[in-house]
């Protein structure tokens, strides 16, 4: 997938091959973190050397406090992959675009025309570019 190498690899070349995966939203609370909420959906960051990518923006823009709170910096984000239209994975398209104006997306045909029209920015949000 968009050149992530995801051979098995040697001990000696692990380290070069390895991928960090950090789920920024899901329904179910997986840390014990009190800064980390929860909501229907779907958020993942992936990072692998120097690339860094999301994939999905679940249901809000929570997933970018999630991210703050994880220490993970979304407006560095290279790579957007929006899986399927549903809200509950594209729900917080728009607010990862207004903070984050150089990601690169991709998406399936049609996926965008889902995403709801209603999707707007987090009251009080950071909106650094």
């Amino acid at each position: 997938m968009l050149g992530w190498n995801t051979k098995p690899c040697s001990p000696r070349d692990q380290r070069s091959n390895s991928m960090e995966i950090t789920s920024l939203t899901d329904h179910v609370k997986t840390t014990t973190g009190t800064a980390i909420t929860t909501e229907w959906g779907l958020s993942l960051h992936l990072k692998r050397n120097n690339v860094s990518m999301l994939f999905d923006m679940a249901s809000s823009g929570h997933f970018m406090d999630n991210a703050a709170a994880l220490a993970i910096d979304i407006y560095s984000v290279d790579l957007a992959v929006l899986s399927h239209g549903h809200y509950d994975h594209g729900g917080g398209l728009r607010n990862f675009f207004a903070a984050n104006s150089k990601a690169v997306a991709y998406m399936g045909k049609g996926a965008d025309a889902k995403v709801p029209s209603n999707s707007r920015p987090i009251q009080g949000q950071d909106k650094r570019r």
